[in-house]
């Protein structure tokens, strides 16, 4: 067993709750304990925040713990509702971006490994046909190369563009 594992008590209970985390991350942020609205709506791409944010309808709640998004909060049939926009973009680019380049290196490593296995056990079986085996292998794993090109040229694009500020 890994050392780290070795003294690790797996029925006690999580440190990492909810409270302890939002007490901690208040506690950084030097905020005070208030209540977020009762009703939170989730918005994906911003769209819903940024034209509340136009037209004025939504203010920013400055009381929000969370260090990777932003809450803003409006009325809603006489109701406080806060909005938290982009969740998915911006903020977590990076994971993103870390992960797919991650898995694109992986998968494009393991395809061009098997297809230089069968490249090499393809000329050794049929030395005449070398050449042309050779020549559609380095063909084939300029193909696989360019797989993890392309998932670069997309970890680029969200690492860079700002969809809402």
């Amino acid at each position: 067993m890994s050392p780290i594992l070795e003294k690790k008590n797996t029925s006690a209970p999580s440190v990492f709750l909810p409270a302890a985390l939002l007490r901690e991350a208040r506690r950084q942020k030097g905020l005070a304990a208030v209540d977020v609205p009762s009703v939170c709506i989730l918005d994906p791409d911003g769209d819903i925040v940024r034209r509340l944010r136009q037209t004025g309808e939504a203010q920013p709640f400055e009381a929000w713990p969370c260090y990777h998004t932003t809450l803003d909060v409006f009325t809603l049939a006489d109701q406080s509702v806060g909005i938290v926009g982009c969740a998915v973009g911006a903020p977590f680019a990076v994971l993103v971006a870390g992960f797919a380049m991650a898995l694109a290196a992986g998968l494009c490593g393991l395809g061009q490994g098997k297809a230089i296995a069968a490249a090499v056990d393809a000329m050794a079986r049929q030395p005449g046909a070398a050449a042309r085996i050779q020549t559609a292998m380095i063909i084939g794993l300029a193909l696989i190369e360019s797989l993890a090109i392309y998932v670069l040229v997309v970890a680029m694009i969200l690492l860079f563009v700002q969809p809402v500020k």
